[in-house]
């Protein structure tokens, strides 16, 4: 291990980055022996999977009460009102319907199999793409916090990371339609992957659009052909309900709406009675943060685009990776999970660390500890109450890390891309 730290800074790097990682492995275990409230995320898809195997609809949005009451699990207030219309579980719905014909603690095994072997097959499929050892990259990954919180939690946005890295194998196999056919079944399920997307609809526009379309409109079909149009309908009306309940999460939100709710937002209190408010005396109303958010977020895409686009033959996987590192900074949900889908491009930037500038590389190392702590966000963001101090760290992270990108790409020019 120690061969990848030559230099004495790189040690204690190493050294400090065994410490986090760690920590976060003893806050795992104690997380995972929660079990099943530790799973949150598997069960309310599990609890839907249910809800519709006893004839119930999609339509219905009192099913996280009823199936609740039914197994004496409950999901946690917050979740009881985002639940019901979070669109990705019409696309997943077939999935957990499956899963539900299982004792709960039987179907989050088979669950945790399954999303480990397909996680490792594609990890080892992109390694040689962008240049890695298939067995360290492996090793990295099972290491890294962010996976574990992602499989603890049940989340799927490991299917999605299992999309997203399908789609990096395509566009780096030199196959844009099947490349951007994942990425738009990607885009379909929460957005922010469209990001990823950029640099290849710049260079290959044609196959890349038309995979990119025939991946959102095959996957509009599949929800479809399960839940039927009402489905769609169903998620399309509530949008503002789901909106208006995304608010007590804002404190472990990590957007840049987050971080001007940071500011300026109105009161919110989470499900643990913490109660929260903005540094400034000033209070903003949602609506007003929506639209700033969006006015700002408008000019760092314009911003990212002069830096990026310059030359034409600067790295595919690292304007990939400035791009997602704003991408994940703008979307207006933007979960601690979603760090997960950093690794490429991040493994991609350690793989070719001796083509970066010294300066370069100090960042890179840097930027690394916030994005490798994964479970200790929850203890923090209660630590700090009432400030949303959170939002604040994680965003200047990851604007710190498109800016390491950024700087990179006039660095590694001979890199596979």
């Amino acid at each position: 291990m120690f061969r990848f730290a030559r230099l004495w800074y790189e040690r204690i790097f190493l050294l400090l980055l065994i410490l986090v990682i760690g920590w976060e492995s003893i806050l795992g275990a104690y997380k995972f022996s929660e079990f099943p409230y530790s799973a949150v995320d598997f069960f309310q898809h599990y609890f839907l999977g249910l809800h519709v195997n006893r004839g119930g609809s999609v339509e219905d949005a009192s099913w996280p009460q009823r199936i609740g009451s039914l197994l004496g699990l409950h999901l946690p207030p917050s979740m009881r009102g985002t639940a019901p219309y979070l669109h990705y579980q019409l696309l997943v719905l077939p999935l957990f319907r499956a899963m539900a014909q299982l004792p709960m603690g039987s179907a989050y095994a088979l669950w945790l199999i399954g999303n480990i072997g397909l996680m490792g097959y594609v990890t080892a499929r992109i390694a040689p793409k962008i240049g890695a050892s298939q067995f360290p990259l492996l090793f990295a990954l099972f290491l890294w916090p962010p996976i574990w919180h992602v499989l603890i939690l049940g989340n799927v946005d490991s299917i999605l990371w299992l999309l997203v890295n399908l789609g990096w194998l395509g566009f780096l196999s030199h196959r844009e339609e099947l490349g951007g056919f994942w990425m738009g079944l990607a885009t379909l399920i929460k957005g922010f992957p469209a990001f990823a997307t950029i640099p290849w609809l710049i260079r290959k526009p044609g196959p890349t659009l038309r995979g990119f379309s025939a991946g959102i409109l095959i996957g509009i079909g599949w929800g479809v052909l399960w839940s039927g149009v009402g489905g769609w309908r169903f998620m399309l009306e509530h949008i503002p309900e789901y909106q208006r309940a995304l608010a007590p999460f804002m404190p472990t939100n990590n957007s840049l709406l987050a971080v001007l709710w940071a500011f300026v937002g109105p009161p919110t209190r989470i499900d643990r009675g913490l109660s929260y408010h903005g540094f400034l005396q000033i209070t903003l109303s949602p609506s007003f943060l929506s639209g700033l958010h969006l006015a700002i977020s408008t000019l760092l895409i314009a911003f990212a685009w002069r830096l990026i686009q310059r030359p034409s033959n600067l790295p595919l996987m690292g304007q990939s990776g400035a791009w997602l590192s704003i991408g994940l900074l703008i979307w207006p949900v933007s979960w601690i999970n979603y760090h997960i889908y950093l690794f490429t491009p991040m493994a991609w930037l350690i793989t070719h660390r001796e083509s970066l500038w010294h300066s370069t590389r100090v960042l890179l190392y840097g930027v690394m500890f916030p994005l490798t702590a994964a479970l200790s966000y929850g203890f923090l963001a209660n630590v700090t109450a009432p400030w949303m101090l959170m939002p604040l760290i994680i965003g200047a992270t990851r604007l710190m890390l498109f800016w390491v990108f950024q700087r990179s790409l006039s660095e590694i020019r001979c890199a596979p891309s």
